[in-house]
């Protein structure tokens, strides 16, 4: 899956907390039913990205009957994973990039959703690092 087809933006355009600043909004997609909101600002005065992602948990392509998706808003999960990047240039002429993970951890989880959750968290690092290396 190539990168030009594997996000959809919903916003971008001028930050509305901060002049200096871009905001950028919009679901990227890391395999064929994981996708993940991103939230992405950029620094332009101060030359740094801070964007955040965070796990969809649902298939956005899948058809659903209304009473389905009633019934998955009734009974869904927090966000349980996401990821902030935040990218700077140093002094040195060098660049500083730091991603943190957010997880809870879910108590007496199966293994069919254990394996979803590792390779959702591999899938979205490695989109966010190759964005922004």
């Amino acid at each position: 899956m190539g990168d030009t087809h594997s996000y959809r933006i919903l916003y971008a355009g001028p930050d509305p907390a901060d002049k200096n600043r871009l905001l950028i909004k919009k679901v990227f997609r890391t395999n064929e039913h994981t996708y993940f909101y991103e939230d992405i600002r950029l620094n332009v005065k101060d030359k740094t990205v801070h964007s955040k992602a965070h796990n969809l948990f649902n298939d956005m392509k899948e058809n659903l009957t209304e009473n389905e998706i009633t019934l998955r808003n009734q009974y869904r999960t927090h966000n349980l994973l996401g990821f902030s990047l935040y990218w700077r240039e140093l002094g040195s002429g060098k660049n500083h990039m730091s991603i943190i993970e957010n997880h809870s951890w879910v108590p007496n989880q199966s293994w069919s959703l254990w394996f979803k959750t590792f390779f959702a968290r591999r899938d979205a690092y490695n989109y966010l690092k190759g964005r922004w290396t």
